[in-house]
């Protein structure tokens, strides 16, 4: 990175069960079948309603998480 060596310390993770072309009901079912549920969801995808609402409901089921829709 600008001409420096940085090491890479990353993992793959595969995730059985999911589509990037899943519409919001699928997402939603999919989050809730999570027996550990995550500590962030980034809502990526999508035009700004759309995103704001799967963002509400998403909250609901992850209360305790946190649920943003990150700039574009």
């Amino acid at each position: 990175m600008d001409g420096e060596r940085v090491g890479i310390k990353a993992g793959v993770h595969t995730i059985s069960g999911y589509s990037a072309h899943a519409g919001q009901k699928d997402l939603i079912n999919f989050v809730k079948r999570m027996r550990v549920k995550p500590s962030e969801i980034r809502v990526v995808h999508g035009d700004d309603g759309a995103k704001k609402a799967l963002q509400d409901k998403l909250q609901q089921i992850v209360p305790d998480g946190r649920v943003w829709c990150p700039a574009d």
